[in-house]
């Protein structure tokens, strides 16, 4: 009995063995997509003066059903909003396949889309298939006098010296020299919350806080951890936007381009 299920299994081997394998479950040749650049093109093409409001998510890793129920309920009242951002943790362990059937759900929903990295998003070949999926880590826009800056800080994933609090600054005060003659305001977004003492030295952490406040930054955002919260440090809030697992998402309204003109709401599905 023993040798003939060996002998089984060592025919079944050989025939597996005989075959190609065309899928593997870390395929990574997705082709350049520049997904949030395109999308940036849009909302900028999209010139209507303020108020407008945005539609925060973050952490749909997991939880593609309760992001299916956040797309439907943005979907239904897209009207209200300029744009989605979604602030990393798009996936759960950075495979083409989570990205693809992430890309497949938002594709759905006829707003543009501006996305961060998180630090599962850069695990296994997640680092590669982000980038030619949506395209840099660290960037900048502007919506009408309104600065975004998207700053990758997942220090783990990105090995040695991955924050660059010194590009960080530049873009800064490239904003604020921008600012001094036009007006306007500063978001900053990076995945993990700045005074994550796990990742950031005590140093890091008071320079971040020392940026925003120098320059001065309306809103600091961040995802990774799943519920949502706000801080509210030397005058300016950071906030946690939480996860979908939580079957809500947060709207930010910008009223006008004075730096402390917004409104958050809640928004349940």
């Amino acid at each position: 009995m023993k040798r003939r299920n060996f002998i089984q299994f060592g025919v079944t081997s050989l025939a597996l063995s005989g075959c190609r394998t065309e899928y593997s479950p870390y395929l990574a040749n997705v082709e350049k997509q520049n997904r949030n650049n395109k999308d940036i093109a849009l909302i900028q093409n999209q010139s209507s003066g303020y108020p407008f409001s945005i539609a925060l998510l973050s952490d749909t890793h997991r939880f593609y059903n309760d992001l299916k129920g956040v797309l439907d309920k943005i979907n239904s009242d897209k009207n209200a909003y300029k744009f989605v951002i979604h602030g990393g943790d798009i996936t759960d362990a950075g495979l083409q396949t989570e990205f693809d059937f992430y890309t497949g759900l938002r594709d759905k929903i006829n707003l543009p889309f501006v996305h961060a990295i998180g630090n599962h998003d850069a695990i296994t070949n997640g680092i590669f298939v982000f980038k030619n999926t949506f395209g840099h880590y660290d960037f900048t826009f502007q919506v009408e006098q309104t600065h975004f800056i998207f700053f990758n800080n997942n220090t783990w994933e990105f090995g040695e010296n991955p924050i660059d609090l010194d590009w960080l600054e530049s873009q800064l005060i490239a904003a604020n020299n921008i600012i001094a003659t036009q007006g306007g305001n500063i978001v900053v977004l990076g995945h993990i919350h700045h005074d994550s003492d796990e990742r950031f030295s005590p140093e890091e952490i008071e320079r971040y806080r020392s940026l925003m406040k120098t320059y001065p930054v309306s809103l600091s955002l961040n995802g990774h951890n799943h519920d949502h919260s706000i801080q509210n440090i030397d005058s300016m809030d950071y906030m946690t936007i939480g996860s979908v697992s939580n079957n809500n998402f947060m709207k930010l309204t910008f009223n006008s381009s004075t730096p402390s003109d917004y409104t958050l709401e809640q928004i349940n599905v």
